[in-house]
């Protein structure tokens, strides 16, 4: 992926740099900040520094068009790099979550894979059109793609074809993607069986070990075979957008 101009420093997290880079911008009194009285009256009708509108965003008392509003009002200042800085402190809390879920198994080092999510949120906000439906949820999935591909690129072959890359890590964050839900999704779309789809939740989801789950279901190396492959199936189908969030074109 080609990666955009800022952000990407010498050394440590690119996520970490671009937070350093955010409270900088956002500091008092003359930080970044929006006028709410201009962007949507579920806002504070008054200046809002970009520090507040992280945290009201995040309040599940802030309405979905409220939400709307502050990305379309962000992507429309995408081309001023100081408001890019912005955009991606707004989303830092996806980031963050969604990096960290992704690194549960990943193999390289963690700073690549924060790279690589930071990346694929800046070219998605390159390429939304402001226009777009649900301009938070498609950004915030560009992130999860890139970071997905990058742990893809790195996963660990196991015992009948499976892959490192946890079934947690492959499913989008909430609430494009609530684990439940999307292994519905793959049972009604013939991905897996409900059989499969059951044994992820038992033992993923739920925490249940596979030692306990063999008592009752098969000896624990047959499970763990099923459990990679099943895993894979579900991993595959996700990224190819064949179950998961079906976002409007």
């Amino acid at each position: 992926m080609t990666r955009p101009d800022i952000f990407f420093p010498a050394g440590g997290s690119a996520l970490d740099t671009a937070e350093a880079a955010f409270y900088t911008l956002t500091a008092a009194p003359d930080g970044l900040s929006v006028d709410g009285t201009v962007i949507h009256p579920g806002l504070p009708q008054r200046p809002i520094g970009l520090r507040e509108l992280r945290v009201l965003l995040a309040h599940p008392a802030t309405s979905a068009a409220a939400r709307h509003a502050v990305w379309a009002y962000l992507v429309g200042r995408r081309e001023e790099p100081a408001w890019q800085v912005g955009a991606v402190g707004i989303a830092m809390p996806v980031l963050r979550r969604t990096a960290g879920r992704l690194a549960a198994g990943y193999p390289g080092d963690p700073a690549d894979l924060d790279a690589e999510v930071l990346t694929g949120f800046l070219v998605g906000l390159r390429r939304v059109s402001p226009a777009a439906p649900r301009l938070g949820v498609r950004l915030a999935w560009a992130a999860y793609r890139a970071g997905v591909d990058e742990a893809r690129r790195h996963s660990v072959a196991l015992p009948g074809g499976g892959s490192g890359l946890p079934v947690a890590a492959a499913m989008p964050p909430a609430p494009w993607g609530a684990p439940r839900g999307v292994l519905a999704q793959a049972v009604a779309a013939g991905v897996l069986s409900a059989a499969d789809a059951a044994l992820i939740e038992v033992s993923r989801l739920d925490g249940v070990p596979l030692a306990e789950l063999s008592t009752v279901s098969g000896p624990g190396e047959e499970l763990a075979v099923r459990l990679g492959r099943a895993e894979t199936r579900l991993a595959q189908a996700i990224v190819t957008g064949r179950v998961g969030v079906r976002l409007p074109c």
